[in-house]
């Protein structure tokens, strides 16, 4: 708790966190609250069949309104990198600013500066994950017509797999910032990577493609279901996520501990 008050005295008077948190937050709520709009017109503009046009609002609907904002809100190229680039200006002003020397002359440990950024991370990807939680609430009421307790939330536990998909997601961003010590090259880095991955996965066998550092985060929720439905089509024929399968969230965990290793192996023998 101390560490994250020291965290909350540098952030709490510095108005472009506030603001790219807000911009987060209003990015997120419409991208989610407007996705029944964003079926409408998609399937509209298709010509979309009947099924075609039931199955998107089963999407919407409890329980599995919690896999698929989940799904939508933690696309790789997608609002979370909002999110991501915070925590590179964030990392950044720490050495810009030397607030990391200061605090160590200070009396504060380099193990206690990464765990005060692990903290941040975390209640960022907390504070996402509650935002997410209400909109999904919102949406469920909304396209639900008959709803009991057992239904609302039942497969809620996509919403935990979500947090650790940003978690680990906002770890990799810091470790990033780390090892890049300029704000801008860390940013293009960032992005970079995003948009280079898929292009390293077509070359990779499809066995390890899953492996690489964004495939692992997205396939902790990798598709879009409804489990009101089963549904197959010559327009929907294709396999859907049911679960959350542990070998993922393993693989998960071990990215997020091996990004935090190599930035606690970083700052252990650079001077700061």
């Amino acid at each position: 708790m101390k560490l994250l008050l020291i965290e909350w005295e540098k952030i709490r008077n510095y108005r472009a966190f506030w603001l790219m948190v807000a911009l987060y937050l209003f990015v997120l709520i419409s991208a989610v609250i407007g996705l029944p709009a964003f079926f409408n017109y998609m399937t509209d503009k298709t010509n979309a069949s009947v099924v075609t046009k039931l199955f998107t609002r089963l999407l919407l609907s409890f329980p599995d309104v919690w896999q698929n904002i989940a799904f939508f809100a933690g696309l790789r190229a997608f609002i979370k990198v909002v999110l991501a680039i915070l925590v590179v200006i964030l990392i950044s002003n720490e050495f810009s600013f030397l607030t990391i020397r200061s605090n160590i002359i200070n009396g504060l440990s380099r193990k206690h500066f990464l765990l005060a950024k692990i903290e941040l991370v975390f209640m960022l990807s907390l504070l996402s994950t509650l935002v997410l939680f209400l909109s999904g609430l919102y949406l469920g009421f909304v396209n639900t017509p008959t709803i009991t307790f057992s239904q609302l939330f039942s497969r809620i536990y996509f919403l935990p797999a979500y947090f650790v998909e940003l978690f680990t997601y906002l770890t990799f961003a810091m470790m990033i910032r780390i090892l890049i010590r300029k704000t801008g090259f860390a940013i293009i880095a960032l992005l970079f990577y995003i948009m280079v991955e898929p292009i390293i996965q077509y070359y990779t066998p499809d066995q390890f493609d899953k492996f690489l550092p964004l495939n692992a985060m997205n396939h902790l929720v990798w598709s879009v279901n409804t489990s009101s439905v089963s549904i197959k089509t010559p327009e929907i024929n294709f396999t859907l996520q049911e679960s959350i399968a542990l070998t993922d969230l393993a693989v998960c965990l071990a990215y997020a501990v091996f990004f935090t290793g190599i930035i606690w192996f970083y700052l252990k023998r650079k001077d700061l």
